[in-house]
């Protein structure tokens, strides 16, 4: 009887629903266009909502290059990481290699986020430099447009000193060049216009490019182990160059220029005999003297010692490539310079 009752109620219900006309459709989904030209397509939630949706993720935290010295850097007195190089009242002290290189980090950062503060705040106030023993390189443009810098002691064992290194410190006045040094870089000493002593090591056998340039030397000795000078090494350096031995390659316009460029050049003194190659082939295949070739618009003097003569003049020559060519017997007999 249960059974019959549950029928009889399931049908009145059928019924109902299809006298409301909940069903009409039910099975009907078209397959072509809707009325209108639009496709028929089950919403979706588009790709806003769907990030709505989603767990948000806590963001991870974003590694820094900044020094942990970053905060003290308005205070001046400065101190690299691991305490291997200092500022202090104007003193810069590199104590190690390793401060050497922590130093390059910190300056490349503030030259590459703060270069105004750099300038400011280091290069316009560091007076001194001390570089300790254990220190076997200079990085390339390590102290360059130090403006204020007057001194600097390099140590002993010091073996390069890379390109720009002191480029445009244009108030330093004293340097030490260990005699360990092997190589001095392109421009290393450029434009440091108050120097007036320089001494290049024995053991250092090319002059590169422009390595002196712009400075006011009354005289620059050559050594012996130099066998070969850039284009534009010695440009506008000296008042007197002394080669001590016989260089075997001077490049094309490396030392001797017109006055507008060696207008202070006055003496040029060969202790050995004269350069061995300084003639260039062109590209016509001539060969022209090219790496001397204007020293004869310079107003020098050539001296040789006279126990060299027969190198320098076997017929009695009293001109070298254009300028007059004196023998003396040692250096004491050079004239003074003019001021």
């Amino acid at each position: 009887m249960k059974k019959l009752y549950t029928v009889i109620i399931f049908l009145m219900l059928f019924g109902l629903f299809f006298a409301c006309g909940f069903g009409e459709d039910i099975g009907n989904v078209p397959d072509s266009p809707l009325p209108g030209g639009t496709d028929f397509a089950i919403p979706t939630a588009s790709p806003a909502q769907e990030a709505e949706s989603k767990p948000k993720k806590t963001p991870k935290p974003q590694p820094t290059t900044e020094p942990k010295y970053v905060e003290e850097f308005n205070a001046f007195d400065l101190e690299g990481d691991g305490n291997d190089w200092s500022v202090i009242g104007g003193l810069l002290t590199i104590k190690s290699s390793a401060g050497m290189n922590d130093w390059i980090q910190f300056k490349e950062y503030f030259e590459s986020f703060a270069s105004i503060e750099f300038s400011s705040e280091v290069r316009n106030k560091v007076v001194s430099l001390i570089i300790n023993d254990g220190v076997a390189e200079i990085p390339e443009a390590a102290f360059d447009c130090f403006n204020t810098l007057q001194s600097a002691i390099l140590p002993d064992g010091l073996l390069l000193i890379d390109a720009e290194a002191f480029w445009g410190c244009r108030n330093l006045s004293q340097i030490n060049i260990p005699s360990s040094v092997r190589e001095i870089g392109v421009a290393a000493f450029e434009a440091c216009n108050s120097l007036n002593e320089f001494i290049i090591p024995n053991g250092i056998v090319v002059l590169r490019d422009g390595f002196i340039n712009g400075v006011n030397l009354i005289e620059l000795r050559i050594p012996s182990s130099v066998e070969l000078i850039e284009r534009d090494a010695l440009l506008s350096c000296a008042k007197r160059f002394v080669f001590e031995g016989t260089v075997k390659e001077i490049e094309h316009f490396s030392v001797f220029l017109t006055p507008d460029f060696q207008q202070d050049l006055q003496q040029v003194v060969f202790l050995s005999g004269p350069p061995e190659i300084y003639l260039y082939p062109l590209s016509s295949g001539d060969v022209q003297n090219v790496g001397l070739k204007n020293l004869e618009y310079t107003n020098c003097t050539i001296y040789y010692l006279s126990k060299n003569a027969a190198l320098w003049a076997p017929n009695g020559e009293t001109e070298w490539l254009g300028r007059p060519l004196i023998a003396i017997d040692s250096l004491d007999d050079l004239p003074p310079l003019h001021p």
